[in-house]
């Protein structure tokens, strides 16, 4: 063999490993996964008492990894292939769960394509969470373009069952199944997440929560920020969490939104914005009340409040005087909201 032909050859053994490794960077994206502190915090599922936790809730800011780390937890259970870091629930058999987003077409562009790859392009299938060899088969969601109902996975010990689902189509349709699992991407209603729960009571899985609390501090919020229990988990994280987001694009988002979503598309935390409107001397008066709202553990939580005041004014008591009474209390989370300062920031506005 010539010099030349050895360096042809030495060449194409090259692009061929080349391509092979593009190759398993796009269909075992799984491999590759490399969780932050708080993904890894969340996987290894445990509660304020280091038991496992079969209600969890990871509750973080947009972009920060939120989803995948729900997808990719999944994918571990529906595979049975654990990486060897994972010391979170396991299951060394096949299971039956549920992957739910808001609406149909919500599970299809987000949970879907988290899970199998971009939907409506058959390239992209196994180019998710779930490695290509390992989808087995899929079925289509009747009434949603390019929508998977339903997939069958490989378990190294069988097949797992795996059903996208959706909030939208209300309680009923999440009645009457066991399961396993269930992952839910984004904050659901109460309804759908009790339903949820009694899914998956028979066989005593975990059902796990990501989301960013865009509705406030609702019930389900509620359950986890100031009233959790045991065998529940909340983990919180923030941009700060997430190093693939750099400064520029930091500063370039929180341009672009309003002044009340920045915490909370930032941090996980929220701004419940209340409007309260009065009858003035027969004029409409909104009052825009802010209370910010934060979920993180060990901050703080400033909790607003407003006190209106009435009082006969002018020469003849004829006129009405309201004061605007802003009060804001400082109550620290870590301590469940049990410290709680004297009202401080009194501000005192008066109006004719």
């Amino acid at each position: 063999m010539t010099e030349e032909k050895e360096k042809v050859k030495l060449v194409e053994e090259v692009l061929k490993l080349q391509k092979e490794y593009e190759d398993v960077r796009k269909f075992n994206k799984l491999s590759f996964y490399d969780p932050y502190p708080f993904q890894a915090q969340f996987h290894e599922g445990l509660d304020d008492g280091g038991k496992l936790a079969r209600q969890r809730c990871l509750m973080a800011g947009n972009k920060t990894g939120k989803t995948f780390c729900g997808a990719a937890e999944l994918s571990f259970h529906l595979t049975g292939l654990y990486p060897d870091w994972w010391n979170g629930w396991k299951f060394n058999e096949p299971i039956n769960a549920w992957a739910a987003g808001q609406s149909h077409y919500a599970t299809r562009d987000i949970v879907q394509a988290e899970l199998l790859g971009t939907p409506g392009d058959p390239d992209a299938l196994g180019t998710a969470a779930i490695p290509k060899e390992l989808i087995l088969s899929t079925e289509r969601n009747p009434g949603v373009p390019n929508g998977i109902g339903m997939a069958l996975i490989k378990h190294v010990n069988g097949k797992s069952r795996l059903q996208f689902k959706s909030y939208d189509s209300g309680p009923a349709a999440w009645m009457g199944v066991a399961v396993d699992v269930v992952w839910m991407d984004e904050e659901p209603p109460q309804d759908i997440y009790s339903q949820s729960l009694r899914a998956s009571l028979k066989n005593g899985g975990p059902v796990y929560m990501t989301f960013t609390p865009e509705r406030g501090v609702t019930g389900v919020v509620q359950n986890f920020l100031n009233d959790r229990k045991s065998s529940q988990q909340l983990v919180t994280a923030t941009w700060d969490d997430a190093s693939h987001l750099s400064e520029e694009v930091k500063e370039e988002i929180l341009a672009a939104l309003p002044l009340h979503e920045r915490q909370m598309r930032s941090k996980g935390f929220q701004f419940l914005e209340v409007v309260k409107s009065f009858q003035l001397q027969k004029r409409s008066l909104q009052f825009h009340h802010l209370k910010y709202q934060i979920t993180g553990p060990g901050l703080q939580e400033s909790i607003s409040g407003l006190t209106i005041r009435q009082q006969p004014s002018g020469q003849h008591g004829t006129g009405i005087q309201t004061r605007f009474i802003f009060t804001t209390v400082i109550v620290n989370v870590e301590q469940r909201c049990c410290n709680t300062q004297k009202p401080s920031n009194t501000e005192e506005l008066g109006f004719r």
